[in-house]
């Protein structure tokens, strides 16, 4: 009785499709991710700050994580 396609076959084409599937997912994340910086980015400005003004600053925790970082000051800009 022959059911079709053999094993080797079968896994050959699902492979390619898996092949295929990742390229069409990975592309279609860069582009998106292209998108969401240009949005991002769009009414983003750089801080810019003079001498003698006052600021807090985020002063990192013992851990990589910013969730336990703390706001400290308020400190002063001064030239180094």
């Amino acid at each position: 009785m022959n059911l079709g396609k053999g094993v080797v076959e079968y896994l050959r084409q699902l492979r390619e499709r898996f092949k295929s599937a990742e390229q069409y997912a990975s592309s279609h994340a860069d582009k998106k991710h292209a998108q969401y910086a240009i949005r991002y980015n769009l009414r983003s400005q750089d801080k810019v700050f003079s001498v003698g003004e006052q600021v807090v600053i985020l002063v990192p925790d013992s851990t990589a994580n910013k969730t336990f970082s703390r706001w400290q000051g308020p400190a002063t800009v001064v030239v180094s």
